[in-house]
């Protein structure tokens, strides 16, 4: 499966600093394309490495001084996890505190999965609409972001 990456952490919802990473979200199948890639190309990334961060499998170069992670997913549910926790705090006054930052967008990923299964039970017992298929959500507050087979 592959999906349309985006941008999150600071650089999606701040604050972005001088020295801050870029963090872009990416399918596996698409991250393990890239970093081939950038190991055929034989650009110097001495710091590219595999490892588990924030609960999916990550890898990173630096790229003229700046570090470049790409998180890669594998399901449509994550993908809809992180797209939807990004888009919760791009709408907030960035926060200075990474701790915090971090705390607020694992809350963001949890609120959403508590609100998709407490809306599968609704449907399962009542009948109706259910946000659970992918894009439905976003569908609904009306903005557009497609994933891509």
């Amino acid at each position: 499966m592959s999906f349309k990456p985006f941008v999150t952490g600071t650089a999606a919802f701040g604050p972005f600093k001088e020295e801050s990473d870029i963090d872009i979200v990416v399918s596996e199948k698409d991250g393990l394309k890239l970093k081939k890639l950038f190991e055929n190309l034989k650009i110097k990334v001495k710091s590219l490495q595999m490892k588990k961060k924030y609960d999916a499998p990550t890898w990173y170069i630096n790229f003229f001084g700046r570090k470049i992670n790409f998180i890669m997913l594998n399901t449509q549910s994550d993908y809809d996890d992180w797209y939807i926790a990004t888009k919760s705090l791009q709408k907030e006054k960035p926060i200075k505190l990474r701790s915090e930052r971090h705390r607020k967008f694992e809350y963001a990923k949890t609120s959403w999965i508590d609100k998709k299964k407490n809306e599968d039970l609704a449907h399962d017992i009542f009948g109706g609409s259910s946000i659970a298929a992918p894009g439905k959500y976003r569908k609904r507050v009306g903005e557009k972001h497609d994933a891509q087979d």
